[in-house]
């Protein structure tokens, strides 16, 4: 059994707390997108702060935490951090909200998402076509062909501070899967991932790409920040369980950055 330090947990709760405060007192949830039967948007979402709608000059939307490579939302030219305010001529309040009006869109035709990005209002025009996971260009398979066996959070400056991550640079993990890749290469809950192989790690995009590019049984270097301190473990990745397969032909309610990859 892995034992924490006293000075780790607390570096750990106050990052929680700092980042329940950041976020009005309650924990991020992150929503993948479910469709209808031969449709799907691939992205994961999230509610957005009083205080980040004023400054974007809304009174409602959602906020983009995840774009899956090769989705119908990538091609639209959807982005981390973009907010959506309109779908289909329709205001997105929550959530909850914008999964109802993608459930009710139209089958093979063009959906207008409004959104705003640094400030400016943009449209995108999506089309709901049945999607297949995009192919790896190095190496010719579906993203992603490997599994890591870990959960993520994203990360704040308030997480990067407490933790000592780099800026603009790492992932937090927040669950690890029993006798998955990552429990077995000494990765722990409270590692933040800052590069797997020789590829850097800014968002869950960066997992799906070096994941896409080895198969099972590759040996992947993964950097991690622990205690402050810079340390490199190495995973040999395993087969991507079914379950998961299955998430990325249909996109899960749960999928996105704290999905399993």
């Amino acid at each position: 059994m892995k034992v924490i330090s006293l000075e780790r947990i607390g570096a750990l709760l106050a990052a929680v707390v700092m980042l329940a405060v950041a976020q009005h007192g309650h924990a991020s949830h992150h929503h993948g997108m479910p469709m209808g039967p031969g449709k799907a948007l691939g992205i994961t979402i999230d509610e957005v702060p009083f205080e980040a709608l004023e400054a974007a000059q809304l009174e409602y939307g959602v906020r983009v935490v995840g774009v899956m490579p090769g989705s119908p939302a990538q091609v639209a030219g959807l982005r981390t951090d973009d907010i959506i305010s309109a779908f289909n001529e329709k205001p997105v309040y929550s959530v909850r909200h914008l999964q109802w009006l993608v459930r009710g869109a139209p089958d093979n035709q063009p959906v207008a998402v409004q959104f705003k990005r640094d400030g400016a209002a943009q449209t995108a025009s999506v089309s709901f076509q049945p999607m297949s996971p995009p192919k790896a260009k190095a190496a010719g398979r579906s993203v992603p062909s490997s599994y890591l066996g870990v959960q993520f959070q994203k990360m704040t400056p308030q997480l990067r501070e407490a933790l000592g991550a780099p800026t603009k640079q790492g992932m937090l993990v927040v669950a690890v899967a029993d006798e998955g890749p990552a429990q077995a290469a000494g990765v722990a809950v409270g590692d933040v991932i800052i590069s797997l192989g020789t590829s850097p790690v800014t968002d869950m995009n960066d997992v799906y790409r070096v994941l896409a590019e080895h198969k099972a049984g590759d040996d992947v270097d993964v950097e991690v920040v622990r205690d402050k301190v810079s340390q490199t473990l190495t995973a040999r990745l395993g087969d991507l369980p079914e379950s998961l397969a299955r998430m990325w032909r249909h996109p899960h309610p749960h999928m996105g950055p704290h999905g399993r990859p």
